[in-house]
């Protein structure tokens, strides 16, 4: 599904966006899959086919508190040493589309073309 000129924008949700986003998306853990502390999503929109990525954090820290990279570092060190076990999971994430294609219609404070579809990954 190929678009010759931006679809028009919008927030309708359709499940076939979620189907699709099956076969759009790779989906990575990162670092790796013995430890991962996020998923790398890579491919296209489901629905404008157009390029996106996304990196969605396992571990999550109080959205009250800043970390740079090291503090982040630290923290899944110290998980490490206490014996978190991250090897295996199982998560939904509800993404929306983040492309840089101009849409029509497109809100000014939005990005992407509006599609939201949902993502389950279970591990190993």
């Amino acid at each position: 599904m190929s678009h010759a000129k931006p679809i028009r924008y919008t927030e309708e949700v359709r499940p076939e966006d979620t189907e699709r986003a099956q076969q759009t998306l790779t989906v990575t853990l990162f670092p790796d899959e013995n430890k991962p502390a996020a998923v790398d999503f890579t491919g296209t929109c489901p629905r404008c086919d157009d390029q996106v990525h996304y990196r969605e954090w396992l571990i999550l820290v109080a959205s009250s508190l800043r970390v740079n990279k090291t503090q982040m570092e630290a923290i899944l060190a110290h998980l490490d040493e206490v014996g978190v076990d991250r090897s295996h999971g199982d998560e939904t994430f509800d993404l929306t589309c983040s492309c840089d294609i101009a849409h029509p219609n497109r809100p000014k404070d939005k990005q992407g073309c509006g599609a939201t579809f949902r993502v389950r990954l279970s591990w190993p």
